[in-house]
């Protein structure tokens, strides 16, 4: 926000006013004014008469040619216009000074001569009024009620001869447009007892410019007399009101020339681009920044006691800016609990956290959700329409870009190089995707994926080496990473996983469930697995087992020829209403990498997961867990069987995962795990 310049205190040298008094007239008092140690800072000004106040006015009004100039954002202009209590007859010293110290803007005073008193106007010749109609006329009663520049509504009646409809001259501006009859019925008229309640009107206006000031008068014809309420003045419009934009949509359909439209284009693209610049002035906080970047220069190494010589702007905080793909929300995927956490951790360390969304730039509701809920700042339309939109518009204003996932960091990373080259770039890799390729690949033999997945691995490794810094969530991965890039920029950054144990007893609980994302790829070939070659050899021994699917895309039909002791249970608000139901979770995944952030949240509940060998990979699991890793489909049935039948080693597992979640996925944790990426701010 800006704000007018503060009085002086005492003791302090008087700060320099720079600026010009551009105009004197009896139209208006214009001209620019600019402290130039604090250019964020508006100057309140004093207009003067003959060493009479006779108003004040804030120099910012944004003129383009001042911003062209260098003179701060050019919002700096000032306009003062209320001169009618100023006699025509009288000569005037123009005077303005800044409020504060009583400092002369240059350029001040200005004479403002006096205007030679105008020539009495002859009296018009008398005009002769219409001959009466038959009947006599008598008084006029009615209201004008309403009067838009679209229409006027009211009513009119002659008392006197009520069953007359009243004819109504309608003018605009002194000029007549049309005629009407006040006969139209209106039942609160009836009830009120005037006349048979035939005497409203309503009637529609020609376009009336929405920026220019209009007089509206309803007169009865047969004596030139005005309806109670007219004259009606319409004030120019001083904000874009929704009747102001439908006069500027009246104007711009009007035109049908080749060269209307393109002045009138060139017009609203210039309007929409200096809207849009100082949207992102205002987002980015770059006047602050730039005052403060001014003030360091200039006082960097003084002897001077620069707090004597002029007001310390207010330091900004950092800013760094996440990027993803979609609004993320923790019921989707693991990939969007993790930023949320890291989100969390910057903003608990001191930093101003933004978001956008690179493929939700429109998804309005989602975005404020998320502003809401974390206290953030996000980008969208309609003053963003893509990622490229805040890097360039805010440009040298981030600290710190975050890229979540290869996608973004491939598109993105150049870009903030060249907008923000100052910025520390951090790529969090959620998880190698080379790495899931080549295992898929290799799982369901298909030689395309695994040359596709070298491909990838070059991309990764390069985004990797461009990066400052490099996130995972898996030791193993920053062992590959580490190997191919410097070891000291990859960081393994866990995310929160709240504690919150189950406490629905063993005995009302039964059988597993899966959870997990539809729409990943591991994720429907683990179940499509683990239904067809575990479930029956679990089924051998306990025919009523039954098993739950649950998660963010899963539908009725999204696995074919479904047995009915498998239940398709899809996203859930909250995942203990899963948990709450069973005795154990199984993550059967046959390729992925990465943290598999399922596994973690059934273990924050108290109930055991049994995992295939790439669900459990980077996780740093004791003995007691170790043992629910299963290398085969009835090693797995085996597994979940004991945790289904023996209480006692469902509860040692469960324990023991409630301990490793505590220990190793806390906020204190994540907290810690980011300092080393990003050092608290101030």
């Amino acid at each position: 926000m800006t704000q007018s310049d503060p009085a002086p205190q005492s003791g302090t040298q008087p700060r320099p006013l720079t600026g010009r008094l551009d105009r004197a007239d009896r139209k208006a008092i214009t001209g620019w004014a600019l402290d130039p140690f604090t250019p964020q800072t508006r100057v309140a000004l004093a207009i003067k008469a003959n060493g009479e106040i006779i108003g004040r006015v804030t120099a910012d009004e944004h003129r383009r040619d001042l911003e062209q100039a260098g003179k701060g954002d050019g919002r700096c202009s000032f306009r003062f216009a209320a001169l009618k209590m100023l006699a025509p007859d009288v000569e005037y010293r123009i005077e303005v000074c800044r409020e504060s110290d009583n400092r002369q803007l240059p350029g001040s005073p200005m004479t403002m001569p006096a205007i030679e008193a105008p020539k009495p106007k002859p009296a018009p010749a008398p005009v002769t009024p219409p001959p009466p109609s038959q009947e006599a006329v008598g008084d006029l009663a009615g209201s004008l009620d309403s009067v838009s520049r679209q229409r006027v509504t009211g009513w009119a009646q002659d008392p006197g001869h009520p069953a007359r409809r009243v004819g109504l001259a309608v003018s605009i501006d002194g000029r007549v447009v049309g005629r009407l009859l006040a006969d139209r019925f209106r039942s609160d008229l009836q009830q009120a007892g005037i006349g048979d309640g035939h005497h409203a009107f309503d009637f529609m206006l020609p376009k009336l410019s929405p920026f220019a000031r209009h007089e509206v008068q309803l007169k009865r014809e047969v004596d030139g007399r005005d309806l109670p309420g007219s004259p009606f003045i319409l004030e120019p419009a001083g904000t874009l009101d929704a009747e102001t934009e439908a006069g500027l949509a009246g104007l711009l359909a009007d035109i049908d020339t080749d060269e209307g439209e393109r002045r009138a284009l060139a017009f609203l693209a210039e309007q929409t681009e200096q809207l849009l610049a100082r949207r992102a002035e205002r987002d980015s906080g770059r006047l602050a920044r730039q005052a403060q970047a001014e003030f360091r220069r200039r006082w960097a190494g003084s002897t001077q006691d620069a707090a004597d010589m002029t007001p310390v702007p207010e330091a900004p905080r950092p800013r760094v800016l996440f990027v993803d793909e979609y609004v993320p929300f923790a019921g989707r995927d693991a990939g969007s609990v993790a930023i949320l956490s890291h989100m969390r951790a910057v903003a608990a360390l001191g930093y101003e956290v933004s978001f956008v969304a690179a493929r939700a730039l429109d998804a309005a509701d989602k975005l404020k959700a998320l502003a809401d809920a974390e206290g953030i700042t996000v980008f969208g339309a309609p003053f963003y329409y893509s990622v490229e939109d805040v890097l360039k518009r805010q440009a040298g204003t981030f600290d710190a870009v975050y890229l979540h996932r290869i996608i973004n960091a491939r598109a993105y990373l150049a870009l903030v190089q060249i907008h923000h080259p100052k910025a520390r770039i951090i790529y969090s890799v959620a998880d190698l995707h080379h790495v899931r390729l080549a295992r898929q690949g290799e799982i369901q033999q298909r030689p395309e994926l695994v040359a596709h997945s070298r491909a990838v691995a070059f991309t990764e490794f390069a985004a990797a080496a461009q990066a400052h810094a490099v996130i995972t969530h898996s030791p193993v991965e920053a062992k590959l990473l580490g190997e191919r890039v410097l070891a000291n920029k990859v960081h393994v950054v866990p995310w929160t996983v709240p504690v919150r144990p189950c406490a629905i007893p063993f005995a009302d609980r039964a059988g597993l469930a899966v959870v997990s994302q539809f729409g990943h790829p591991p994720n429907p070939d683990s179940v499509y697995w683990l239904t067809r070659h575990v479930m029956p050899l679990i089924w051998e021994q306990d025919p009523l087992f039954r098993c739950l699917i649950a998660g963010y895309g899963w539908a009725p039909d999204s696995l074919p020829n479904r047995d009915e002791r498998v239940e398709i249970v899809g996203p859930v608000d909250d995942l203990m209403e899963v948990f709450s139901r069973v005795r154990l979770t199984v993550a059967p995944l046959r390729f992925g990498a990465g943290i598999k952030g399922k596994v973690l949240e059934s273990f924050a509940a108290g109930i055991p997961c049994v995992m295939s060998a790439v669900a459990a990979e980077g996780i740093n699991l004791p003995p007691v867990l170790q043992a629910l890793v299963a290398g085969n489909a009835e090693e797995m049935a085996r597994i979940i069987l004991n945790l289904q039948g023996d209480e006692d080693a469902n509860a040692a597992a469960a324990q023991a995962g409630l301990a490793l979640v505590a220990a190793e996925s806390s906020e204190e944790r994540v907290l810690e795990a980011m300092t080393a990426i990003l050092p608290k701010a101030g």
